[in-house]
C-alpha cells in the first residue's frame, strides 16, 4: 500500500535523523555564536511539552506545574544547558547582557530563575496519547515506532478494504472527469476534511513515536495529503467515478491549512470543523442515491470556526470568552431531488479545548479532537437555488440544525 510505504519512509528517514544529526538529544538550536566558551555546552529552545498550556504568551513557566514539565525535559542532560528564548525578562541584573539591544540568540544558564523567566513561543498546545512530552527535537522510542506504526498501517489498511468494497470493485481505464460544483460544491467540503484529519491524526502518531513538533506536523500534512491522492488515484479507476483535479485541490487545502495553524500564529485561531446529522432528522431530504453516510451529502455542513478572542487586541480580549467562536458554514441540501439548495451559516461555536477541563493524557488527546465536530448552537441560515437566487428570507436557529422553534423572517 503507498501510503503506507510513505508513512515507513517517512519513520526510518527520522530514525537516521535521530541517530546522526540529534546527539546529544537536546541539540535544538543551531546557532552557537552567543553560547560561552564553555565546554560541552548545549542549547535547548524551549517548545510545548504535554500539560503545558502555551496557547498564550503570558504563560510562562513561573507557574510550578509548567516549571517541572519543562524541567523534564532537560533532566536527561549532563552536559551545562543553555536555554535560547525569543522573548523573556531577566529576573535579576545578574543575568543580563551587557549590551542592551538583546536578540533571540542571547543564552542564559538553566536554573530556577532563569525558568521562571522564560515566556514560552506561541504554539497551540498539543497532546499526544500516551502523555509523553512534544519534543522540539526528534528522539524516536523504537517500541512505541513499532506499535504507532502497525496501528496506523491497519488503519488505513481497512479503510482501503472498505472503500475498495463501496465504491471502487468496478474498474476501468483510468480517467480524468472535473467535478468542481459535484453536489454544489459540498463534496470539495468532504475531501478537505478528510485530509485535515487524516494530517492531524498522522501527526499524532509521529509525535507519540517520537518526532519532533515540527517535524511530525509537517510529516503528517503530507501524510494526509499523500493518503488522499491515492484515494484519488483509485477513484480514476473506479468505474463510476474518476480522477479530479479539484478534489486534489481541496485535499492540498485541508493539509495546508493543518501545517499552517502550527507555523502561522493567525491561522491557529482557526479551525475547520463539521456537522453531520441525518437528512430526515433536519426535516430534509436524504440525497438521492446515497449508499453510505460518507456521500450522502445533503447531511453535512461544513464550518470555518473562528476564535475571536484570540484575534482581538489585547484591550478588547476581556469583552469575548476565549471558549466562544464564530462559524462560517456551509451546506447543499435536498440534493438530487427539485428543491435542492446552497446553504450558508453564521453561528455561534464552542472551542471545547477551552470550554472543558483538562484531565489526564487520554482525555486531554480525545479533548482535542472535539474541535473537528460542530455542536449544535444558535444560527442564522441563508437559503439560495442552485442558479444563487435566494430562496425567501433567512432562518433563525436557537438550536442548528434543528428546525424545531426556528423563526423564518
Amino acid at each position: 500500500m503507498r501510503s503506507s510505504c510513505h508513512f515507513l519512509t517517512v519513520l526510518f528517514v527520522a530514525l537516521l535523523h535521530s541517530i546522526f544529526l540529534q546527539s546529544p538529544p537536546l541539540r535544538a538550536c543551531q546557532n552557537t555564536s552567543s553560547v560561552p566558551l564553555q565546554q560541552d555546552t548545549m542549547l535547548v529552545e524551549l517548545h510545548p511539552v504535554a500539560g503545558v498550556d502555551v496557547s498564550s504568551a503570558t504563560n510562562n513557566l513561573s507557574d510550578r506545574s509548567n516549571t517541572a514539565a519543562v524541567e523534564a525535559v532537560v533532566e536527561e542532560c549532563s552536559a551545562p544547558v543553555f536555554i535560547c528564548a525569543p522573548q523573556r525578562e531577566f529576573a535579576d541584573s545578574t543575568h543580563a547582557p551587557k549590551d542592551s539591544a538583546r536578540t533571540s540568540s542571547d543564552s542564559i544558564p538553566l536554573n530556577r530563575t532563569a525558568l521562571d523567566s522564560i515566556a514560552l513561543p506561541q504554539r497551540p498546545p498539543r497532546f499526544t496519547l500516551d502523555g509523553s512530552p512534544v519534543r522540539n527535537y526528534t528522539q524516536l522510542d523504537p517500541l512505541k515506532t513499532a506499535l504507532v506504526g502497525g496501528g496506523f498501517t491497519a488503519i488505513l489498511g481497512g479503510l482501503q478494504i472498505y472503500q475498495y468494497n463501496a465504491f471502487w470493485s468496478d474498474r476501468t481505464t483510468f480517467r480524468i472527469i472535473e467535478d468542481g460544483d459535484l453536489e454544489y460544491g459540498a463534496d470539495k467540503g468532504g475531501h478537505m476534511f478528510a485530509a485535515y484529519t487524516m494530517s492531524k491524526f498522522a501527526t499524532d502518531a509521529l509525535l507519540t513515536s517520537g518526532f519532533s513538533h515540527d517535524l511530525a506536523v509537517v510529516s503528517g500534512g503530507l501524510i494526509g495529503a499523500g493518503y488522499q491522492f491515492f484515494v484519488e488515484v483509485q477513484d480514476g479507476f473506479g468505474k463510476n467515478w474518476g480522477f479530479s483535479p479539484t478534489d486534489v485541490y481541496a485535499n492540498t487545502a485541508g493539509s495546508v491549512l493543518h501545517i499552517l495553524q502550527h507555523f502561522v500564529p493567525f491561522f491557529s485561531n482557526i479551525h475547520y470543523k463539521a456537522t453531520y446529522l441525518p437528512a430526515p432528522w433536519m426535516d430534509e431530504k436524504t440525497r438521492k442515491g446515497s449508499s453510505n453516510p460518507i456521500d450522502d451529502y445533503s447531511a453535512w455542513t461544513w464550518w470555518f470556526s473562528f476564535n475571536i478572542h484570540g484575534m482581538l487586541w489585547e484591550e478588547a480580549k476581556p469583552f469575548w470568552p476565549s471558549w466562544l467562536n464564530l462559524s462560517v458554514g456551509y451546506a447543499a441540501r435536498n440534493l438530487e431531488w427539485a428543491d435542492a439548495s446552497r446553504r450558508y451559516i453564521i453561528a455561534l461555536d464552542y472551542d471545547m479545548e477551552k470550554l472543558l477541563p483538562s484531565g489526564g493524557p487520554v482525555w486531554n488527546w480525545f479533548r482535542q479532537y472535539l474541535n473537528l465536530l460542530k455542536f449544535p448552537s444558535p444560527a442564522l441560515e441563508f437559503s439560495f437555488a442552485p442558479d444563487g437566487k435566494p430562496l425567501g428570507p433567512p432562518r433563525f436557529y436557537f438550536i442548528f440544525p434543528f428546525k424545531l422553534g426556528s423563526i423564518q423572517f
